[in-house]
């Protein structure tokens, strides 16, 4: 009977001595990682400042890395850029034609931009990144001028419809940072994105030139060359048709995305 109670002792302690060995062994068992989904769908908050709409897909391919594409577009509109030069011309030197000029000009713009980001740590598409990107860019810059039909009526003023189409290719690199939490929110700051590319710039503006002379002629294009970058406005028969190419150097300014993680 005593061999008998000590091997139910023995039996006992040995089953105690095991469960607390697997509780220890569980307790010490690291908590799994949260793998975050791997698309992310964003609205561009700083771009509605400017009137832009902008929205970005983003998919993870990788531990480090994710490919975005993001779309721009500003309907064309009034800016204030434009505003500014034209209620200063003691400043800027600008004559009161191009004042005008400026003071009726409006700008619109679409921008694509795909572009792969490499996130510094694997919890891809969360953390700190850095982002090597294609941007191409049209922007258009309709307005108004005036003008004299000097070989007719001198004494009578008329005015044209004048634009600048702005078509930039380039590349440049994006450093940001992207919180995502557990509940699906996504935001996505960047701090500074240079880029250096290419635009071509063409300015056509068609209106009947057979009255108006080279001297006129000579005076609309002294004063629209501030609009157009101080290049040079060419007439031929059909008015006024210009095409200059040139490097640009642009940037993607600080800003911020909000969005969502799925």
């Amino acid at each position: 009977m005593k061999r008998f109670t000590i091997c139910i002792i023995l039996c006992f302690g040995v089953i105690f001595t095991n469960a607390q060995t697997k509780e220890k062994a569980k307790s010490n068992k690291k908590p799994k990682e949260y793998i975050y989904p791997s698309n992310v769908i964003k609205l561009n908050l700083s771009g509605l400042l400017f009137k832009s709409v902008g929205v970005q897909y983003e998919r993870k391919i990788g531990q480090h890395i994710s490919a975005a594409l993001g779309f721009i577009y500003r309907p064309t509109s009034g800016f204030l850029y434009y505003d500014v030069l034209s209620q200063n011309t003691a400043n800027t030197g600008f004559s009161t034609e191009t004042a005008q000029m400026y003071g009726t000009a409006k700008m619109g713009r679409l921008s694509i931009t795909p572009e792969v980001r490499y996130y510094f740590k694997k919890n891809t598409p969360k953390g700190l990144y850095l982002s090597p990107f294609f941007r191409y860019q049209r922007e258009v810059t309709p307005f108004k001028f005036n003008y004299y039909e000097s070989n007719v009526n001198p004494n009578v003023q008329k005015t044209g419809n004048a634009i600048i189409k702005d078509n930039s290719v380039g590349v440049g690199i994006l450093f940001g940072l992207q919180i995502l939490s557990r509940k699906k929110l996504a935001i996505d700051f960047w701090f500074l994105g240079p880029w250096f590319g290419q635009t071509k710039s063409t300015l056509v503006s068609k209106i009947n030139t057979t009255n108006i002379n080279a001297f006129d002629k000579a005076i609309i294009a002294s004063n629209m060359e501030p609009v157009y970058y101080n290049y040079a406005v060419n007439w031929n028969a059909s008015g006024i048709n210009s095409i200059n190419k040139r490097y640009s150097i642009g940037a993607r300014f600080i800003g911020i995305n909000i969005g969502y993680n799925f």
